[in-house]
């Protein structure tokens, strides 16, 4: 019976030995399957939040482009506004004070009131004229009687066109230049595309303006301008009119007005323009326009 006891006991020690091994073993094989899950738990976290970032990033810069697409639109938008807005200035018809100007001889066309508008480009580009031996005297203006206050402010003009032959007689007694060939040279105004007036440089065989940096033919409507003896060259810099003085006025463009101007080019003296928004002087002449920021003359009026 003693035999049989202790063979129990042994028995049942193995297999209390065994069942807290089994459940240690359980316990272990827990334990690692808790770690892992926690780990990947843990890298799913870290994935989401790695992708989740990414998405903002993505969502940010979809955003950011959306508004530079959206800026870009805005400023094509303003800049097609802005292209309108000028399309449409510029195409104005003439107004009815104007054209009934156009059409008038008392004044050649070139009454006070054809000056107050117009539009166009400058085309003031800086040739730079040829040397000139300083300012020099300035020219002496034919005698020729003057007309009066009536005139207006532009001077009494002779209407003309390219297509007609030059008003030798209504000229006056004898030109205010003479050019290297001996030419006779006058001062003019000529319209330009219906509202757009140049002063400019005439001579029997043409009329000349200065327009995108060079001399250009000019064909079409002009008004001859007679110097007389209520007039004067006076001596002008910086595109401004002499101070103290009163301008004959000779023309507008893109709002700016224009004035007679003239200099020497080569040891010539010859007429071209001046104003403000030249700043300076342009004289057409031997193919280009020469600018002169200063030894130049302005056509005034005698006080």
């Amino acid at each position: 019976m003693g035999g049989s006891s202790g063979s129990e006991y042994d028995s049942g020690s193995e297999s209390g030995r065994s069942g807290r091994s089994d459940r240690s073993h359980k316990k272990e094989k827990k334990d690692k399957k808790d770690k892992k899950d926690k780990k990947d738990k843990k890298h799913d976290s870290g994935d989401e939040h790695e992708k989740k970032d990414k998405k903002d990033k993505k969502d940010k810069k979809d955003k950011d482009g959306k508004d530079d697409k959206d800026d870009k639109d805005k400023k094509h938008k303003d800049d097609k506004d802005k292209k309108d807005d000028d399309k449409h200035k510029t195409s104005s018809p003439i107004p009815g004070q104007i054209a009934h100007a156009l059409s008038g001889t008392a004044l050649g066309g070139l009454a006070q009131e054809f000056l107050k508008g117009g539009s166009g480009g400058h085309g003031l580009l800086r040739e730079g004229g040829a040397p000139a031996a300083g300012l020099g005297p300035a020219p002496t203006i034919p005698s020729n009687p003057a007309t009066g206050p009536e005139t207006g402010a532009s001077g009494q003009r002779i209407p003309c066109t390219t297509t007609d032959s030059f008003p030798a007689q209504a000229a006056g007694p004898a030109p205010p230049f003479v050019d290297s060939t001996g030419q006779p040279v006058y001062v003019g105004s000529a319209l330009i595309n219906g509202t757009n007036v140049q002063p400019c440089r005439i001579t029997p065989s043409g009329c000349f303006i200065a327009s995108d940096g060079t001399e250009t033919s000019h064909t079409g409507r002009y008004d001859l301008l007679p110097l007389t003896d209520a007039m004067q060259w006076v001596p002008a810099s910086g595109g401004a009119p002499p101070a103290g003085k009163r301008v004959v006025e000779g023309g507008i463009e893109n709002g700016s007005s224009l004035y007679h101007a003239c200099a020497r080019v080569n040891s010539v003296m010859l007429p071209g323009k001046a104003g403000a928004a030249i700043g300076g002087a342009q004289i057409p002449a031997a193919g280009g326009a020469h600018f002169f920021s200063q030894d130049y003359f302005v056509l005034c009026w005698k006080e």
